[in-house]
């Protein structure tokens, strides 16, 4: 991803001006960072937990008989 930014100085106080499409992807890119920290986390806590097949789901969200 390519960035157009300008610094700017206003009161001594540093500030970077990014083009809204810059910022959502910026945005976007940290949701995604978020999302997949969420993840690992998670199958880090799940870990050795017992793990259920495809049709114990199923049956469990009364889906299946």
């Amino acid at each position: 991803m390519l960035l157009n930014f300008e610094h700017i100085n206003k009161n001594g106080i540093d500030y970077v001006l990014v083009p809204e499409k810059n910022f959502k992807e910026i945005q976007e890119q940290l949701e995604d960072a978020e999302d997949l920290r969420q993840l690992r986390a998670d199958r880090a806590a799940n870990s050795g937990n017992p793990k259920y097949t495809h049709e114990e789901v199923l049956k469990e969200l009364g889906m299946k008989d």
